[in-house]
């Protein structure tokens, strides 16, 4: 019986570390890499402006599409 409980156990942690909560880079203007150093569509989050920010592969966009 200790052998199924045992592996129910690390089935469970199998399957928390699979479902965990995405998170973003938190950068401000000042401290984010350059937009050219991501690839084209990484996203974090700008404390700066309070809003998410992508790489198109030269510049920093807001979710508008405006450079940053």
């Amino acid at each position: 019986m200790g052998g199924i409980i045992s592996a129910i156990n690390r089935l469970v942690e199998a399957i928390k570390a699979i479902h965990t909560t995405p998170t973003l880079d938190v950068y401000s203007d000042t401290s984010r890499p350059d937009a050219s150093t991501k690839p084209v569509g990484y996203i974090f989050f700008n404390t700066s402006d309070n809003f998410p920010n992508v790489s198109d592969g030269t510049n920093w966009r807001n979710m508008s599409g405006t450079i940053t």
